[in-house]
């Protein structure tokens, strides 16, 4: 497992950006910051399509930036979001051997939000993570907003995180995936991708928490 870890480690620091990474400009050894997305069950291998335009925007807006896939199953198995908390996990820790000032934000849709949030990553490198369509959105916890902004579905993140303002957790008016409003929209859940307002809310977010 944990060579397999390393291997998936390796691989995604070494292939180029059309497969395992994009980068912003001025990439050097280090970074000074890393976006790791977390896609959602059943998505195909690469990044989740639910952050497509919030990742373009700040790796077009922050220089010395790269944005990682996290390569585990996001199937239905029951070691799936294991597999892929454990590699999160693994790849922050050796990151930071290798690059101690580097910055991390963790992002996650649907499964992948499990990932994210449930990974055990308590490093203060880590300054940002967006959860959206997240099963475990836990009601009224601080960085809960709904695909305005607002907090008609506010409701959850994990507690340290948010505490420190870091999580931003969005949940789809409808979805009933990570909400309990009605009326329940089955399409919702997917809609985070499509929406030019959940993607502009989330690169305003990771701009802010990745600046400087």
């Amino acid at each position: 497992m944990l060579n397999g870890a390393f291997l998936a480690l390796a691989i995604a620091l070494v292939l180029p950006p059309t497969f395992a990474a994009r980068q912003s400009r001025r990439q050097g050894p280090c970074h000074s910051y890393v976006l790791v997305s977390s896609r959602g069950t059943n998505e195909p291998q690469g990044p989740s399509m639910q952050f497509k335009g919030m990742i373009e925007q700040t790796l077009n807006t922050l220089p010395n930036g790269i944005e990682v896939d996290n390569p585990y199953p996001a199937d239905s198995s029951a070691g799936s979001a294991g597999q892929g908390q454990g590699w999160l996990r693994n790849f922050v820790e050796q990151g930071l051997k290798t690059c101690p000032a580097q910055k991390y934000a963790l992002l996650g849709w649907s499964q992948g939000a499990v990932v994210a949030a449930g990974s055990g990553v308590t490093s203060d490198a880590v300054q940002a993570i967006i959860l959206v369509g997240d099963p475990f959105h836990a009601p009224n916890r601080s960085g809960n907003v709904d695909e305005h902004g607002g907090s008609s579905t506010a409701g959850s993140a994990m507690r340290k995180y948010a505490d420190e303002g870091k999580v931003l957790d969005i949940c789809f008016d409808g979805d009933f995936v990570c909400g309990s409003t009605a009326p329940r929209d089955p399409a919702a859940h997917g809609r985070y991708g499509g929406s030019k307002e959940v993607q502009e809310l989330g690169a305003a977010f990771l701009i802010k928490q990745l600046r400087g």
